[in-house]
């Protein structure tokens, strides 16, 4: 049937991170599946009358008989106490009380009240603690959670899973393994590799990133004292200087006790304060770390340009003899953005027609100016969310209305790999009305005897339009083409929101691997040195931009 068409189109050209709505299992398509505990939230709120059971995955012939059990494997949070901590014991204190049962039965309360007040279903999570276990089983599963009796036996198997699951080291590179997986799924189920190929990739990655967090690469430690105290040494020098600068002018012109230069400073004090403390140290700060290797739970040690070879080196693979990037990941990412720039020039000339539009003595015009303008005032994440259903491959309204019409396969949009960047494209000319007000403003500059001259001398209306309006917008071009391609290099909400990255990494942006980099993976030095190829990247394209303006910029006082 269609349903079933439209799925394996989602497979095939989405991978394994493609909307729920075409979940084989949910939708009865498969018979069995390997999945966490997790998964049983989505039976709950999608399909709480399904049947089904769970059990643990079947040990191969060989391991049964040697008496070994099934087992699981687990995952979750890890809490760390830095090797820098004043308070460890203090500290440890703490984290045995999270971890504890008083803790967990708190935050199982609060999650289930919330859960109440939203009137949503709830599942608490497996706790790691035994009485929470118990506690749960006696009074809150079947007396004050009343779920499905299927989805109850399948909870409690997953708890008599617990005592024997395998898990993994706590490092920083778990998340990288749980993405690396991901990714060799994603490739092998789309045939872009054979599943081997794909694993063995995603394996030495996982691997050569394990191997420097186990054994750091041995380095001078930064000494952040001195780093402090030189930074300190050259503001105090600054100040020294600008007063000395100011008494000499003062004196050059005569005024022997008139001293408003202090005044005017210490009005900008408070300015100056936090420049100095949350903006000139973060960014020197980045700058050093961006040379060293630094996890936060370590030490920051000088690495010298290692970051920064690793992100944009090459290797010759040995069984190819071809060179291989070290850092896929980073070349892919700096591709995803290169490709949005296709907005940028869509998000001018649509800004400018509406604009334009707007920019007419017609009736309700106010209106209009304010329901063009109205998508920049909703809130990213609400806007993203509200996308998110319209291009929803099943159940969208996108694709509902292209079912009406007579579109047999619609497209899967964010859902397939070579529609997704181009569906956030879209997505984002929604909000262009932004843009709108500042073409308005441009317009409102041109002298309107420009426009009565050129009627004189019998010019067309296309004529006037690049004869005149182009020629005095050429300011706001400008500052548009900055501000956007800036906007653009720091593309990030859509794809954590929307995609998270997918599918296929088609929008794993540069900004997202930078987050990945920083928060996920703890590698504060890879991180650093994204930050400053992206300023040196806009830097240059800023520059450029500013120097071939000075052909084709035209400012009415010229």
């Amino acid at each position: 049937g269609q349903e079933m068409v439209t799925y394996v189109q989602s497979v095939e050209r989405g991978g394994v991170q493609g909307s729920s709505v075409f979940d084989p299992f949910l939708r009865g398509r498969v018979a069995m599946r390997v999945d966490t505990n997790y998964f049983l939230r989505d039976i709950l709120f999608l399909t709480p009358d399904l049947a089904f059971g769970v059990a643990a995955m079947p040990l191969p012939e060989g391991e049964a008989t040697k008496g070994i059990e099934a087992f699981g494997w687990g995952g979750g949070w890890a809490y760390a106490i830095p090797s820098t901590s004043q308070e460890k014991e203090a500290a440890w204190e703490v984290i045995r009380w999270i971890a504890g049962d008083e803790a967990n039965r708190l935050l199982i309360d609060y999650q289930m009240s919330l859960a109440r007040a939203r009137g949503q279903q709830f599942l608490p999570d497996l706790p790691p603690d035994r009485r929470t276990m118990n506690w749960l089983a006696e009074e809150v599963i079947g007396k004050e959670l009343i779920l499905p009796l299927a989805l109850v036996k399948a909870y409690f198997t997953f708890a008599e899973l617990l005592p024997g699951s395998r898990y993994r080291p706590v490092t920083p590179v778990g998340q990288q393994l749980w993405n690396e997986q991901v990714r060799a799924a994603d490739l092998a189920i789309t045939h872009r590799e054979l599943p081997s190929a794909a694993l063995a990739r995603s394996e030495a990655r996982v691997q050569r990133s394990l191997n420097q967090v186990l054994s750091p690469p041995e380095g001078t430690p930064i000494n952040w004292r001195l780093l402090v105290g030189i930074y300190i040494f050259c503001v105090l020098a600054l100040i020294a200087g600008i007063i000395v600068i100011q008494e000499k002018k003062r004196r050059a012109i005569g005024e022997k006790s008139n001293r408003k230069w202090v005044e005017g400073y210490i009005c900008a004090l408070p300015w100056l304060l936090g420049f100095i403390v949350f903006y000139a140290g973060p960014i020197l700060f980045s700058l050093v770390i961006s040379f060293s290797t630094y996890d936060i739970l370590n030490p920051a040690r000088f690495a010298g340009l290692q970051n920064y070879t690793a992100l944009m080196g090459f290797d010759r693979d040995p069984d190819t003899g071809s060179m291989v990037a070290r850092d896929p990941l980073f070349w892919k990412s700096l591709w995803n953005t290169l490709f949005m720039v296709i907005l940028l020039p869509l998000q001018i000339v649509i800004g400018l027609g509406i604009a334009m539009l707007l920019n007419m003595k017609v009736r309700c015009l106010g209106l209009f100016r304010t329901i063009y303008y109205l998508p920049a005032m909703v809130p990213a994440i609400a806007a993203f969310l509200l996308w998110l259903w319209l291009f929803d491959p099943g159940r969208g309204l996108v694709n509902q209305f292209l079912l009406a019409v007579g579109v047999r396969n619609p497209p899967l949009w964010i859902d397939d790999p070579a529609l997704a960047k181009p569906s956030m494209i879209i997505m984002l000319l929604w909000g262009v009305g932004a843009s709108m007000i500042i073409w308005l403003a441009g317009l409102k500059d041109i002298p309107r005897s420009l426009y009565e001259a050129a009627e004189v001398d019998g010019a067309s209306p296309i004529q006037k339009f690049f004869t005149i309006t182009i020629p005095m917008l050429t300011p706001y071009i400008l500052f548009n083409l900055i501000i956007g391609l800036i906007a653009i290099f720091q593309l990030f909400e859509p794809a954590y929101i929307m995609t998270n990255g997918g599918p296929s990494d088609s929008t794993y942006f540069f900004a997202y691997k930078l987050f990945d980099e920083a928060f996920r993976m703890l590698d504060m030095g890879a991180a650093s040195a994204m930050a400053w190829i992206l300023f040196i990247a806009v830097l240059i394209v800023t520059i450029l931009q500013l120097w071939f303006s000075r052909r084709w910029v035209y400012y009415g006082g010229e």
